[in-house]
């Protein structure tokens, strides 16, 4: 169900940048149908962060003579978040994850790594990097389900809350 009002204190509530498992099913559903407003979803599809994603675009009158504008449309909902997956399902898909790593990791062992993160350690300035979202994208999904690049566009505005040096806020230097 889509809500009545796509905008919540005055912020686009399908903006490809707050996505999370929890509201994930409500993006991917409201990115498939055309009842959810055409400038939001031409806006995620432009910020489409989902691989794997398969869009169905066609052109539509702008209201201007002869205009002609996108209207972009998510065609495999179900196969990104299918209705009703929740959290069992997502263990589970975990744990067939962690078997093949396992696996993986007897065949090939310098590729595969069990370290685990030390979230005592301390940061580098680096990670108070950041950027405003850009016409950067995950590459649809082709109709044989091959994708030729994973991600298109570019990004080349940062920015830090932090007083950071130029050599440690060089772009991409994350």
């Amino acid at each position: 169900m889509l809500p009545d009002d796509s905008i919540v204190n005055n912020v686009n509530v399908y903006d490809p940048c707050y996505i999370t498992f929890s509201n994930l099913r409500q993006y991917v559903v409201a990115m498939s149908t055309t009842d959810t407003p055409l400038d939001h979803r031409t806006y995620f599809y432009d910020h489409s962060p989902i691989p794997n994603a398969s869009w169905t675009v066609t052109m539509v009158g702008d209201g201007t003579e002869g205009g002609q504008i996108r209207s972009p449309t998510l065609s495999n909902p179900d196969e990104i978040m299918p209705d009703q997956y929740g959290m069992a399902d997502l263990i589970s898909d975990i744990k067939i994850i962690m078997t093949a790593v396992t696996i993986v990791e007897r065949i090939y062992p310098n590729f595969t790594s069990r370290e685990r993160i030390d979230y005592t350690a301390k940061g580098h300035p680096r990670q108070l990097t950041s950027c405003t979202a850009s016409e950067i994208r995950c590459t649809d999904i082709g109709n044989d389900y091959a994708i030729s690049d994973a991600i298109s566009g570019n990004c080349d505005f940062y920015w830090s809350l932090g007083n950071l040096s130029s050599s440690v806020l060089f772009p991409g230097y994350f």
